[in-house]
């Protein structure tokens, strides 16, 4: 997936990449999430995976160059080969951290404060136009942030996922449910459920609510 550049991309100095895979290989050199372009230095950051040890990187750049405005951390081993792994990547002003599966695994300071916002490199998710790699696996629920997530929310945000959750509800005439209905899903039948797949819906059944006092 490439997204062209655009105002909205252009994040200064805190962020975060949060996304789901599922890699092929315990060692490759995956693309990830990228806006690096080297051809007219405009490097803003790449999250890629190590081709030596399958260990994910970030490199990040406030000057668009690989030289002085650039850093890089390799963070530690995050999941297995064929398992999907819960990926959450901060930057606040340098302080870099990396969560896997919700657990903080890696905590560093990066000498870069800041990422450039005058770049031109497209966003591409599910490949590097750092090195020209795709991802070797799948990829899913990939969200940029532009505010660092703290532990909390990424281990809600592992939960509501790993969890896939489903309820069924019912709509009742009275506090006790004397008539005792069917619980049921969006659809109004027992055959379906409520789950993070279909919670758009508010199509019955209604709700019965309690009165205020």
């Amino acid at each position: 997936v490439q997204v062209a550049d655009a105002a909205s991309l252009e994040i200064s100095s805190t962020v975060s990449w949060e996304f789901w895979r599922k890699t092929n290989n315990s060692k490759g050199d995956d693309g990830y999430m990228t806006r690096w372009k080297k051809t007219d230095d405009s490097r803003t950051f790449a999250i890629e995976g190590r081709a030596d040890n399958g260990r994910l990187q970030l490199e990040v750049s406030s000057d668009g160059t690989a030289g002085a405005g650039y850093s890089g951390v390799v963070f530690d081993t995050c999941g297995v080969a064929n398992e999907w792994t819960y990926i959450v990547i901060t930057f606040d002003a340098g302080a870099t951290k990396f969560y896997c599966n919700s657990n903080l695994i890696n905590s560093t300071t990066l000498g870069t404060t800041s990422l450039l916002t005058t770049g031109t490199s497209p966003l591409t998710i599910g490949f590097s136009n750092s090195n020209s790699v795709y991802t070797n696996g799948s990829m899913d629920e990939v969200a940029i942030y532009k505010k660092a997530l703290t532990a909390d929310e990424a281990l809600a945000h592992y939960r509501r996922l790993a969890n896939r959750l489903t309820l069924k509800v019912r709509s009742c005439a009275d506090a006790t449910c004397s008539a005792n209905p069917s619980f049921v899903g969006p659809s109004g039948t027992t055959a379906t459920t409520y789950s993070e797949l279909s919670n758009t819906s508010l199509n019955p059944p209604s709700l019965w609510s309690l009165p205020d006092s």
